[in-house]
């Protein structure tokens, strides 16, 4: 039988976030990291919840460059990005103004985190193991 040479090898800082991850029970500290898609982010559009948040948020502090939030117990850093996102509220109607936050959108520097519920569910104790399966699915 052929035996496997391949190696993993991590370095000190991806030891301190699998450590960190492991300790906390909070994979977003993992998938912050090692899930990013190709932007580093996500953006927040007029719209979604999120943005109304960053939008209040953003005034409030005086319209920063960028800020902090938190999110599954991550933090990571906001950048408003200006533009014409209309598109995102749907369609208008004859007369109605846009709103001012039609203008902004929000960058969130961030990888994938849980959704506070689903870190809640992967946190969960497990009182019973149910297997279901076919054959052929490894069962045993």
């Amino acid at each position: 039988m052929a035996e496997s040479k391949a190696r993993t090898v991590l370095n000190e800082g991806d030891q301190k976030i699998i450590d960190a991850a492991y300790a906390t029970r909070n994979p977003s500290i993992f998938t912050d990291y090692y899930f990013r898609n190709t932007r580093g982010g996500y953006m927040a559009y007029p719209g979604s919840v999120r943005h109304g948040l960053y939008y209040e948020s953003w005034k409030l502090s005086g319209k920063p460059a960028s800020f902090a939030s938190r999110s599954s117990e991550v933090a990571f850093e906001v950048v408003p990005q200006f533009g014409d996102f209309s598109e995102y509220l749907g369609p208008r109607k004859p007369g109605v103004p846009l709103p001012e936050s039609a203008g902004i959108a929000f960058f969130e520097k961030r990888g994938f985190l849980f959704l506070p519920w689903a870190l809640n569910f992967d946190r969960a104790r497990q009182e019973q193991l149910t297997v279901i399966g076919l054959t052929g699915t490894g069962k045993t």
